[in-house]
């Protein structure tokens, strides 16, 4: 009876983690993507100081929330996300749109 116990909290735990999983993964992708549409608003109003704001705040979120992608997902899909954020911050300056708006793309592909 002890046997069918453990198998069933390790059933029921292993769903509760998948469960968990989609929706972090979920709403990390939602708050991820609208944050890099304020990057690409801030970009088009040039508003640079709005601009700087978000990014540090894209940065900010991602970061903390990076121990739980690496429990999640595939390393190479994290560092290739870090990667494509810690792009974007050169490119806030101005005269350089168009180049923001391809970094910005480039993260929502790798989100």
């Amino acid at each position: 009876m002890k046997r069918i116990y453990a198998a069933v909290f390790i059933i029921t735990f292993i769903i509760s983690l998948c469960i968990f999983s989609s929706i972090f993964i979920d709403s990390f992708t939602t708050q991820m993507n609208e944050m890099l549409d304020a990057v690409t608003q801030a970009s088009l109003m040039q508003d640079y100081s709005a601009l700087h704001q978000n990014i540090a705040a894209l940065e900010g979120y991602y970061n903390k929330s990076k121990p739980l992608l690496f429990l999640f997902l595939r390393h190479d899909y994290v560092y290739n996300t870090s990667i494509a954020i810690s792009t974007i911050q050169p490119y806030s300056v101005l005269g350089s749109e168009r180049d923001l708006a391809t970094e910005v793309a480039r993260a929502k592909a790798q989100i």
